[in-house]
């Protein structure tokens, strides 16, 4: 093979700087030397190391690793670019010479990976790299790169490809549920099955904890975690109620992995065992039976004869009949009439009945009815028979009674728990429906009317955030003792879902006595008082009536109804009753539509920002914009946010709508930036949803960072209201702010509860006085407060701001009493961006000077 360094040494920086070997001076002799080390040095690598020239790609120099690379024999001198591209891959070729060129085209690196193929006929995997160099002695530049052979690399990577895509396929094939957990416990791996059964798909399960999956309360997944975790294999069997695949019983079995003494992961296998439990089980019964039948035949054998003149009388009876009868079989066989007496007289025609239908049409006889023993108890027996009649023209029956008191008892209890609460122990939803149509139905043939009162507890969910649900289900508990003290007998108090309950009341003689019920209900509760925690706390309650035949006609539409009435109670301050009235389904079904509505408009850019500028006086610089969200609906024009604010906190697309704020705002003043107009800072407003939420700082460093932003020239204002709860997660969502460098203001100063002390500890720059105190300027009371918010401002080394400026005169009193920045409707209403861009590119407002 040719190398062409040894050929051809002028063609190489070194050679042309070395000449001939008799002119060689002191320095080139040891760059002779150096050559030549390093040469050897190359051509001992591992790899092919080639070196080609400045514009062409003829190598200048190929070590002897590439014939053995290709495996090549001795006698081949073809030249070793011909070489190289006679054995590079044919599938490779277009692509490998297309990235070289491009390579050297823009004097960039040349990195890739393709195929050669042996002298042998193998194909070979290999790495080339290569970059541009400048020879030290000449300045020549040469490329100078490096072929590996990553054969092996590339092979054991497409066997573990190949051996990860068998392991997925045989997850996900079993039928078993598989999970492989990580050492915290969380799901690094889950099967197909599992997942199914589970809810959840196998991708968004990764990272969560096996214990938030799988959370049937009858199994200690936990505590067996832990043990696992500590090296102990665990093996149970339990029944448990899966999302999606329902009541099944597992057999479970928790293994650590360790690996190099460590614990790497815990193997998760479940196996559905439950068709086999429950053959298991059944078949124990079984056996139970049978031992028991064997042992002592359970209920009464007899054999009952009917004459032909009426008269009954038993042949045989088994000890059995002692047990269910608690009478002597001696006795019974002389006159059955002794059991007849124990059926209930309400039982009694019927049982007669059905047992002359089967003398008269010889059918087989069973029925089910109820004796009072003479202990007094209570008890439902069936019984079985097949008659015949006798050559005397009797029908005898050899039958046998069962007692089965036990099983209707529980059915009863079944009956009894799936209607009643189990919390409040009152009726429950399913059986308020049922009652409430059944009165409707009774109703329906007198004509009078029925009520519903819809009853809510004001801000439960205060009591359960601030102490438990266990404080929560109290709570409900007491409260249902409460309302059942003003609540007649023949009425109905049930607990329709949560903090909900119902009253219903038939016979209602008109609006005035449902009032009055509904009066000394919340009489009754604000009289109360819950204790928790060594506290007092006063509970409320809101409720809405509805009226049938007046406002409904079925169950359902008198729950909807009523719950809409007592939405309208909680709407007018809670702690009231309010009647349904018609319009009330009007307004929520406009608010739907408005909430629909907001919906589109912030998915189809139907949401604007205006512009506002913030202003020194007296000299009318723009020293900031504030950036204030508009909705730009399609029939009531322009909104602002106080008429869609709330509807877009309980549609839940707050978070939404403040990032789009962010994104569009950000857009702006960057490109006012870019423009050479941008003011110092840009004001948004933030709120309540934005504040409680602790990834609002990552979002606003994302923004700051995607428009190239200083944090410094963003200005956030919060809503004084919003400030009120000292420390919590509000205070460390913007204490992570303020550490951004973001500078804040409180908004509307002076309406809200925020003590002094709590200001101290906020990371605010800027206090903004409210527009209302503005506005009464110059009242003397209003003055004041001005006044003292400047004054608290300074003390506490905050800049200040007035609002709502639209007057001369307020604007002089603001300069006079040392408040430096105004905004308001005097100097700018708030604008669109294309109408405040001319301001900003002249930087103030023309505008009398304001003394």
């Amino acid at each position: 093979m040719k190398k062409l360094i040894q050929k051809n040494p002028q063609h190489t920086a070194a050679g042309a700087a070395v000449g001939g070997v008799d002119e060689l001076s002191p320095a080139a002799d040891g760059l002779l030397v150096r050559i030549q080390t390093l040469t050897r040095v190359v051509e001992g690598l591992p790899m092919v190391v080639y070196v080609l020239g400045e514009q062409d790609d003829s190598p200048r120099y190929v070590n002897d690793f590439l014939g053995t690379l290709l495996r090549l024999p001795d006698a081949d001198d073809r030249p070793s670019h011909s070489l190289w591209l006679a054995h590079l891959h044919p599938e490779d070729r277009e692509r490998v010479l297309a990235e070289r060129a491009a390579s050297r085209m823009a004097a960039a690196p040349f990195a890739a990976e393709y195929r050669l193929t042996a002298a042998d006929g193998a194909v070979l995997w290999v790495s080339d790299t290569a970059r541009d160099m400048e020879a030290e002695e000449s300045g020549a530049r040469v490329r100078v790169g490096i072929l590996k052979d990553i054969t092996q690399r590339r092979e054991t990577d497409l066997a573990l490809h190949q051996s990860l895509a068998l392991n997925a396929l045989l997850l996900a094939a079993m039928p078993d549920y598989v999970a492989y957990l990580d050492p915290g416990c969380c799901v690094r791996h889950l099967s197909s099955a599992l997942a199914e059964a589970l809810g959840w798909t196998a991708a968004t399960a990764i990272g969560v904890p096996l214990d938030d999956l799988l959370t049937d309360a009858a199994v200690p997944l936990t505590a067996w975690l832990e043990r696992c975790r500590a090296g102990e294999l665990l093996r149970h069997e339990v029944w448990l109620t899966l999302p999606s695949a329902g009541r099944r019983c597992l057999d479970v079995r928790l293994i650590p992995h360790e690996v190099d003494g460590a614990l790497d992961g815990i193997l998760f296998l479940g196996r559905d065992v439950t068709d086999v439990v429950e053959q298991r089980v059944a078949l124990e019964e079984r056996e139970a039976q049978v031992r028991n039948i064997a042992g002592n035949v359970p209920g009464a054998i007899f054999r009952y004869i009917q004459s032909p003149d009426g008269g009954r009388r038993m042949r045989y009876m088994s000890e059995g009949c002692r047990d269910i009868w608690e009478v002597d079989v001696a006795d019974v066989e002389q006159d059955a009439a002794v059991l007849w007496e124990m059926v209930l007289p309400e039982d009694r025609a019927a049982m007669r009945e059905s047992v002359d239908r089967s003398a008269r049409e010889l059918t087989d006889w069973e029925y089910q009815w109820r004796v009072r023993t003479p202990s007094g108890r209570l008890k439902w027996l069936h019984g079985r028979g097949k008659p015949q009649r006798g050559t005397g023209g009797e029908v005898i029956w050899d039958s046998v009674v069962l007692d089965e008191s036990a099983r209707k008892h529980a059915e009863l209890e079944l009956d009894r728990l799936a209607h009643q609460d189990h919390l409040t122990l009152l009726p429950n939803r399913l059986s308020f429906q049922r009652r409430l149509a059944e009165a409707l139905a009774r109703n329906a043939e007198r004509r009078g009317l029925v009520a519903l009162l819809f009853i809510d507890v004001d801000n439960f969910k205060q009591v359960n955030d601030s102490f438990g649900h266990s404080a929560g289900d109290r709570l409900l508990v007491e409260l249902a003792r409460v309302l059942l003290g003003c609540i007649p007998p023949e009425q109905t108090l049930a607990r329709i879902s949560g903090d909900e309950l119902g009253v219903i009341t038939e016979r209602a003689q008109d609006q005035h006595g449902v009032a009055a019920l509904a009066r000394s209900l919340l009489a009754a509760v604000d009289q109360w008082r819950f204790q928790v925690d060594d506290q007092e706390i006063a509970v409320s309650i809101s409720i809405g009536i509805s009226l049938a035949p007046l406002d409904a006609e079925d169950a359902e539409a008198m729950l909807r109804t009523a719950d809409t009435a007592m939405y309208r109670a909680k709407q007018l301050g809670r702690n009231r009753y309010q009647f349904y009235d018609p319009s009330f389904t009007e307004a929520v079904q406009q608010r739907i539509a408005f909430e629909n509505g907001l919906r589109r408009a912030l998915q189809e850019d139907g949401l604007v920002l205006h512009y506002q500028p913030q202003v020194a006086v007296p000299d009318g610089r723009v020293v900031g914009v504030e950036a204030l969200l508009r909705w730009r609906h399609p029939e009531q024009g322009i909104l602002r946010p106080v008429a869609f604010l709330s509807i877009a906190e309980g549609a839940g697309i707050m978070g939404p709508i403040g990032e789009w704020v962010l994104a569009k705002a950000f857009a702006t003043f960057a490109d006012w930036k870019l423009a050479g107009i941008a003011p110092p800072r840009l004001t948004l407003n933030v709120s309540a949803k934005q504040v409680a939420d602790t990834d609002s700082p990552r979002l606003v460093e994302t923004m700051l960072r995607r428009f190239a932003l200083a944090p410094t020239e963003v200005e956030l204002e919060l809503s004084e209201d919003l400030l009120v709860e000292e420390g919590g997660e509000s205070l460390r969502v913007l204490q992570s702010l303020a550490r951004l460098g973001l500078t804040m203001a409180i908004d509307d100063f002076g309406t809200g509860r925020s003590s002094l002390a709590y200001l101290r500890r906020l990371p605010l720059t800027r206090i903004k006085i409210d527009p209302s105190f503005i506005a009464a300027l110059p009242d003397p009371d209003a003055a004041a407060i001005v006044q003292s918010i400047v004054a608290l401002a300074g003390s506490l080394r905050l800049q200040v701001i007035a609002e709502g400026v639209e007057t001369r005169q307020q604007a002089d009193f603001l300069v006079r009493n040392g408040c430096p920045e105004v905004q308001g409707f005097y100097f700018a209403a708030p604008m669109p961006r294309a109408e405040i861009e001319p301001l900003l590119a002249a930087g103030r407002l023309d505008l009398a000077p304001v003394s």
